[in-house]
């Protein structure tokens, strides 16, 4: 048997009888490459380079795995936060706390037929919370009455900031209620001051206390 003929019998015999001629296994040398390989015994060059290249592919993959850990651990990488009162605004609106006069708080029952807001979150006095927060807020109307979303404001503390306009592309109101998502606030104590309307031009307003902080 010729050298074609072995070389035919043996492709016929791993292929389970069918002769598939100028089918190459995989790592095997092709018939120009063997005149490439060494015939002394001494190293062939390629294989190095192509451990080279899928070592610094791997490297690549790496510095980008860790990359993406970094973003999604630093909250870099959060979507949907937005600075809702900047650092500015809170040095400002602690030193109002401290030189202006407080506000005088009554405890007179509410108008009957004023609307109602109830502060859900963050609720919890003393109790540092995280940011970016979430706000949620809800809303009771007299009977009778809507709530008019539109009407929704937020100030923030005794210099009464507006944040309405940065705050309401981030904001779901409705005649519900107000829901925040991702709301970035500085360290330290804050407060805001809550208002609503309803069609009959009825207003409400509610005083939001919080701290952002690492819990103590």
């Amino acid at each position: 048997m010729g050298y074609d003929g072995i070389i035919g019998h043996t492709r016929q015999s791993r292929f389970n009888g069918v002769k598939i001629r100028g089918l190459q296994e995989p790592n095997a040398p092709s018939a120009t490459e063997h005149h490439h390989l060494p015939r002394d015994g001494g190293a062939d060059t390629q294989e190095p380079n192509m451990s080279s290249q899928q070592e610094n592919k791997r490297s690549i993959w790496r510095a980008l795995a860790a990359a993406g850990a970094l973003w999604a651990v630093t909250g870099l990488g959060q979507a949907g936060a937005f600075e809702l009162v900047s650092a500015a605004e809170a040095q400002q609106a602690a030193l109002a706390e401290k030189t202006m006069p407080q506000p005088v708080r009554t405890r007179s029952l509410p108008k009957p037929d004023a609307p109602a807001i109830q502060v859900v979150t963050p609720n919890a006095p003393g109790t540092p919370v995280a940011a970016p927060l979430r706000i949620e807020v809800a809303f009771r109307p007299a009977q009778g009455a809507k709530i008019v979303p539109s009407s929704f404001r937020v100030l923030y503390g005794l210099l009464k900031i507006d944040l309405t306009d940065r705050l309401r592309p981030h904001a779901t109101v409705t005649e519900n209620g107000v829901i925040v998502e991702g709301a970035k606030v500085p360290d330290g104590q804050h407060r805001m001051f809550l208002q609503v309307a309803d069609d009959k031009g009825n207003t409400a307003e509610q005083e939001l206390r919080f701290r952002v902080g690492a819990a103590s």
